[in-house]
C-alpha cells in the first residue's frame, strides 16, 4: 500500500508557509482588491552614492626637552564609482623618530577594481604594495583577483567577505627573495553604533601554495566620530602578523594612532 499521508502533509505544510510568509499570495482564490487608501507607498529609493569621494587623515606627535621624538602618520582613501564599476586606491605612511635617529617608517598602498553582478555579488582583481624596512621587508607585490559577496548591506550594518588566489613577490633585507602563488580570505564589517560614530573591522589571512609556513594576517580595526559633516575623529590599530618573518625579525607588528580625517 502506498502512503500518501506524507506527501499531503508536506503539500500542507508548503501551502501554510506560502500563505504565513506570502500573505499578498492566495492559492485558488481570486486576488484581494484593495482600496486606494490600503495600497503602500513605494519604498523611497535609496540614496546614490557619489562618483567620486575620498578621505585625507593626519597625524602628529612631538615631545621636546629631555627626549625629542616625533610621530607622523598620513593616509588617503579614493573611490571613484562609475557604476557597476568601482576603482578603489588607498595609500598610508608611518614614521617614528627618537632623536634624530627613525625608529620605524612603512608605506603601503592598495589599488582595487571591482565590478557588481548584483546587488550583493562582485568580482575583483587587486593590487597591493608594502615596504617596512624594520621588519625587513624591502618590498612585498601582491596581485590577486576574486570575488566579494556582501553578507549584510544595510545603513547601520555592513559585512562583505572575500576570497581570492593570487601572486606575491617579496623582497627581503636578509634570506632570500620569496615568489609564491596565493590564496586570500578576508571580511570587512562596519556597524554604525549612533548617528555621528561607526566602528569597523578588516580581516586579511594570507597563505602561500609553495611555502607551508609562509601565512600572515592582517587586521586594522577602527573607531571613527564625527565632529561636522567633513571633519571627524578616528581611533585605529593595526595587526600585522607573518608567520614566517624575515631572520632575525620579529612576527608582529602595530600602530595605535588617532588621526584627523578630512572626507570630500
Amino acid at each position: 500500500m502506498v502512503n500518501t499521508s506524507t506527501p499531503s502533509r508536506v503539500v500542507a505544510f508548503l501551502v501554510f508557509a506560502l500563505r504565513i510568509l506570502f500573505p499578498v499570495i492566495v492559492l485558488a482564490e481570486d486576488p484581494p482588491v484593495l482600496s486606494p487608501q490600503a495600497i503602500p507607498a513605494p519604498a523611497p529609493a535609496p540614496p546614490v552614492p557619489p562618483l567620486f569621494s575620498g578621505t585625507a587623515e593626519f597625524a602628529f606627535v612631538a615631545t621636546t626637552g629631555n627626549s625629542s621624538t616625533e610621530a607622523v602618520g598620513l593616509s588617503s582613501d579614493l573611490a571613484y564609482r562609475p557604476h557597476p564599476w568601482l576603482l578603489n586606491a588607498k595609500g598610508s605612511f608611518v614614521q617614528n623618530r627618537a632623536n634624530n635617529v627613525v625608529s620605524a617608517k612603512s608605506w603601503t598602498a592598495l589599488v582595487r577594481l571591482s565590478r557588481d553582478y548584483s546587488p550583493r555579488l562582485s568580482g575583483f582583481t587587486q593590487y597591493d604594495y608594502l615596504r617596512n624596512l624594520f621588519a625587513g621587508i624591502e618590498q612585498r607585490h601582491t596581485t590577486l583577483g576574486g570575488i566579494s559577496y556582501k553578507v549584510i548591506d544595510a545603513s547601520s550594518q555592513y559585512l562583505r567577505l572575500d576570497g581570492a588566489l593570487g601572486y606575491a613577490n617579496e623582497q627581503r633585507l636578509v634570506g632570500s627573495a620569496l615568489s609564491t602563488g596565493t590564496v586570500v580570505g578576508g571580511a570587512a564589517y562596519k556597524l554604525k553604533i549612533s548617528p555621528t560614530s561607526e566602528i569597523s573591522d578588516e580581516v586579511r589571512l594570507v597563505d602561500s601554495f609553495t611555502h607551508v609556513r609562509d601565512w600572515r594576517l592582517d587586521q586594522t580595526a577602527a573607531l571613527s566620530a564625527k565632529i561636522n559633516s567633513i571633519m571627524s575623529l578616528k581611533a585605529s590599530y593595526v595587526v600585522r602578523y607573518v608567520h614566517a618573518p624575515t631572520p632575525g625579525f620579529q612576527s608582529t607588528d602595530t600602530i595605535s594612532s588617532i588621526t584627523l580625517a578630512a572626507k570630500f
